[in-house]
C-alpha cells in the first residue's frame, strides 16, 4: 500500500472472476490500497442458510460463508497481498463471518504467515435469535441487515467502501454527506466486476473487440478517489475492456430506482447531477454525487425456504417448432400431473413454458415466431421434490412419444433445487449494535450515531398519469424512423420484484429527444407484457449523466429468489426497448449517426 499523503486512494473489485482478484494484484502491485469482492445477493444468502442451517445431517453441513475463498482466492494471493500490503475487504462472510476469520487465521498459520495478516470479522447482523417471531412468523432462515460480514488490517470483509473511504480520507461520517455519497457511488460503479469496464455494455463491439483480448481478457474495475470525493474509474495496463462515458454511465444507473433517493445506511445519494468526463481513452471522471443525512432506519431481508422447482429444457428443430414447444409443454405437465395426483400428491404450485428462440420475450413485438430451432422449456414448483423428479423423467419420454426432431435435453436429467421466497422490513439502527472481532481481542460492540440521521420524506408521485401511448410515424423526405440504439445506450436489473430500465443519451442534443420521445407510454407498450395487474411505470430524469431511468414495478414475476421467468432479474428489458422503441429524427440528423 503506497504511503496516501495526497494520493487518491485506488481500490479494485474482483467481484464473480478468481482470475480477476489475480488480474488486479498481479498487475497493479502496490498501486493498489484496497482489494474488495461482493459475493453475496438474496439467493447466495438463501443457499447458505440451507446448505447450514437446515442439513437433516449435521455431519454434511457446511459452513454459512464462502469458503471458496481461501482455495480459489488466498491460496494463491495472500503472499501477495501481505507482500504488497493491500487490504482485502469482502464481504464472503456471509451467515458466519466469525467462522471465516478464523478459517482465514487457520491458513494463513499454514502458510507462515500469522505474524503479518491481521482479521477482522464485522458481524452482529443476523437476526433470527434476537427476534425469534421472523422464524415462527415467516419461516425465516436468513434475516440479515447491510451493515457487514467479515473484516481487518489484511484481510476484512465488510458492506461496502464507504467506511473505510471516511477513514482514509478523514471524511466526518456525521456531516460529509456529499462526500460519503461520492464513496458510496464509487462502490456501486465498480462492485458488479467488470461492468463499468465494457461488461454488460450496449456497445458490445468496443468491449469483444477492444485491444489486449477483448473479452477473454477483460480489465476490471478500479477507482481512484480523491480527498475531495471525485474519483476515477480506470482499469489495470494491458486488458481488454472499455472505460467511456457511455460503460461507466450504464452501471451508474444499473439497480437503481429514484435515481434523487438512493438511499442507504450511511448516507442518501443524489445521483441526478453527477457528471462523467472521459480523461484518456481508458480513465473516466465522476464527480457531482450529492448526500443527504440518512435515516435512522437499516433494511432488512428475511429469506425463507419456499420448497422446491425443477427446469427441464429440450431443443426442438424443424418447421413449426414453436407451435410444438407450446403444444408439447403443456401436454407434459398435464401428462405428469395426473401421475402426481395418483400418488396422493397435490398439484403443481407454478408452472411455466417458454419456447426460447423464437422471441418469446419480445411479446407483440416479436418478429421469429416461425424460428426453425427452439429450446422448449418448462418449469414447475411444488412443496415436494418427488413430484418434480417425476416430471424429469418424463422429459426423456418425450424425444419418442411426441414431436419429431427433439433433441439436446441438456447434461442430463434434471432434477429438483430448492426454493426461497424473501421479504423486506426496516429495523432501527438502535436495535441493531455492530460487533467487531480483531484478531485475538475479544469483540467489541459499535453503536450507530443517530445523532445527524433525518426521517425520509417520500417525493410526491406524479402530478398527471402518462399520456397515451401513440406510435411515431416517419415523415418522408423530412424525418425517418431508427432503433433507440442509434441514439441511446441502456441497462437494466432487479430490486425484487420491481426492474429499473436506463437509457443514457449518445449526445446532449440527443437527450433532448430522448426526454420528448421515451415516455412510461412507450415503455409500457414495449413490457408490458412483462407487467402484472397493479404494476406501474414510473421515469425519473438524470440530467447529469443524460440520462432518464425507468422503474416498473410487478414485472418479474415474485423476482430472482422465487421466479420461474426465463429472465428474472430484468437483465433484458433495456436490450429489448433499444431494438424494439422506434425514434424519429430528422433525416438530416440520421445521415450524421
Amino acid at each position: 500500500m503506497r504511503t496516501q499523503g495526497d494520493n487518491p486512494v485506488r481500490i479494485g473489485c474482483y467481484r464473480d472472476s478468481v482470475h480477476a482478484a489475480k488480474q488486479l494484484v498481479d498487475t497493479e502491485k502496490d498501486g493498489l490500497d484496497y482489494l474488495v469482492a461482493d459475493y453475496l445477493a438474496e439467493v447466495t444468502m438463501g443457499l447458505l442458510a440451507r446448505r447450514s442451517r437446515l442439513s437433516k445431517d449435521p455431519a454434511r453441513a457446511r459452513p454459512g460463508y464462502i469458503d471458496e475463498i481461501i482455495p480459489l482466492v488466498l491460496e494463491d494471493l495472500l503472499p501477495k497481498l501481505v507482500k504488497y500490503n493491500i487490504k482485502l475487504v469482502c464481504n464472503a462472510g456471509g451467515l458466519d463471518p466469525v467462522g471465516l476469520k478464523l478459517a482465514i487465521e487457520s491458513f494463513a498459520t499454514k502458510k507462515g504467515l500469522s505474524d503479518k495478516v491481521l482479521v477482522a470479522a464485522v458481524f452482529g447482523d443476523d437476526i433470527q435469535e434476537t427476534y425469534p417471531t421472523l422464524r415462527d412468523g415467516y419461516g425465516a432462515i436468513s434475516p440479515f441487515s447491510p451493515f457487514g460480514d467479515t473484516a481487518g488490517e489484511r484481510v476484512e470483509s465488510t458492506g461496502g467502501s464507504t467506511k473505510f473511504l471516511s477513514v482514509n480520507a478523514k471524511w466526518d461520517i456525521e456531516k460529509d454527506f456529499d462526500l460519503l455519497a461520492s464513496g458510496s457511488l464509487a462502490g456501486h460503479i465498480i462492485e458488479c466486476g467488470a461492468q463499468a469496464t465494457g461488461g454488460n455494455f450496449t456497445d458490445w463491439r468496443e468491449a469483444a473487440f477492444s485491444k489486449n483480448g477483448g473479452w477473454a481478457n477483460m480489465g476490471y474495475g478500479i477507482v481512484e478517489v480523491s480527498k475531495d470525493g471525485s474519483f476515477v474509474v480506470t482499469k489495470p495496463a494491458g486488458t481488454g475492456g472499455v472505460v467511456s462515458r457511455l460503460s461507466v454511465g450504464e452501471q451508474m444507473l444499473y439497480e437503481v430506482l429514484d435515481p434523487a433517493n438512493y438511499l442507504l445506511p450511511d448516507v442518501i445519494l443524489d445521483l441526478t447531477q453527477v457528471t462523467l468526463t472521459q480523461l484518456t481513452p481508458t480513465r473516466v471522471q465522476v464527480s457531482g454525487a450529492l448526500g443527504r443525512p440518512p435515516t435512522a432506519w437499516l433494511k432488512c431481508t428475511a429469506i425463507a425456504s419456499d420448497g422446491y422447482s425443477i427446469l427441464g429444457q429440450l431443443g426442438i428443430i424443424g418447421n413449426d417448432a414453436r407451435e410444438k414447444a407450446k403444444v408439447l409443454g403443456p401436454a407434459l405437465l398435464e401428462r405428469v400431473g395426473a401421475v402426481v395426483a395418483e400418488k396422493g400428491f397435490a398439484p403443481f404450485g407454478e408452472t411455466r413454458v417458454e419456447a426460447i428462440g423464437s422471441e418469446e420475450m419480445f411479446g407483440k413485438h416479436a418478429k421469429t415466431s416461425a424460428s426453425r430451432e427452439v429450446i422448449l422449456r418448462i418449469q414447475a414448483t411444488h412443496a415436494q421434490p418427488l413430484p418434480l423428479k417425476l416430471l424429469a423423467m418424463e422429459l426423456a419420454y418425450s424425444a419418442t412419444s411426441t414431436s419429431p426432431a427433439i433433441t439436446g435435453g441438456g447434461t442430463g436429467r434434471p432434477g429438483p433445487s430448492p426454493r426461497f421466497s424473501g421479504t423486506s422490513f426496516l429495523l432501527h439502527k438502535s436495535q441493531l449494535p455492530i460487533q467487531v472481532s480483531t484478531g485475538l481481542t475479544e469483540p467489541a460492540t459499535l453503536y450507530h450515531s443517530l445523532s445527524h440521521c433525518r426521517p425520509f420524506i417520500a417525493p410526491p408521485p406524479p402530478s398527471s398519469p402518462s399520456p397515451p401511448y401513440i406510435p411515431r410515424l416517419a415523415q418522408p423526405g423530412k424525418s425517418s424512423l431508427v432503433p433507440l440504439v442509434k441514439i441511446a445506450v441502456g441497462r437494466s436489473g432487479d430490486k425484487g420484484d420491481t426492474a429499473n430500465v436506463a437509457f443514457l443519451a449518445r449526445s446532449e442534443a440527443l437527450y433532448e429527444v430522448l426526454k420528448k420521445q421515451v415516455d412510461e407510454s412507450v415503455v409500457r407498450d414495449v413490457l408490458g407484457h412483462m407487467i402484472e395487474e397493479g404494476g406501474k411505470v414510473q421515469r425519473y430524469e438524470v440530467p447529469g449523466v443524460w440520462g432518464i431511468n425507468f422503474v416498473i414495478s410487478k414485472c418479474l414475476g415474485g423476482g430472482g429468489l422465487k421466479s420461474i421467468r426465463f429472465d428474472k432479474q430484468a437483465k433484458s428489458y433495456a436490450q429489448i426497448c433499444l431494438s424494439v422503441i422506434q425514434i424519429e429524427l430528422q433525416d438530416v440528423v440520421v445521415a450524421k449517426l
